[in-house]
């Protein structure tokens, strides 16, 4: 029982360093990126950024007219995505959460 402990340990350990990876890695890129409101058209969203606008191509939707969160690049305001919170702290926050149960149930397993 041990062994499997420290193996779950071990999981638990690689689980919750990706979640932490992928953490840093979206504040970095959050701090050097900037939010604006773009509409969706037949297959892209177009959004303004100093004056000059730009399109963000998408797979076909049904909510043209909508107006929906952009995140783009400081540097090259082209290069943007979609700002859904979901997607940008939802990989991170399961790796982290799953890393620590496995971690607390070895440690439970190592000690019982």
């Amino acid at each position: 029982m041990v062994v499997f402990g420290v193996i779950i340990i071990v999981l638990g350990g690689m689980a919750f360093l990706i979640g932490w990876t992928i953490l840093n890695k979206r504040w970095d890129w959050m701090k050097g990126t900037a939010r604006t409101l773009g509409v969706v058209e037949e297959d892209r969203i177009v959004y303004t950024v100093n004056g000059q606008s730009y399109a963000l191509r998408i797979t076909s939707t049904n909510i043209k007219g909508r107006s929906l969160p952009v995140r783009y690049s400081l540097q090259t305001p082209g290069q943007a995505r979609i700002d859904a919170p979901l997607a940008t702290w939802l990989a991170p926050a399961f790796f982290l959460l799953l890393g620590s149960g496995l971690i607390l149930t070895g440690i439970g397993m190592v000690k019982g």
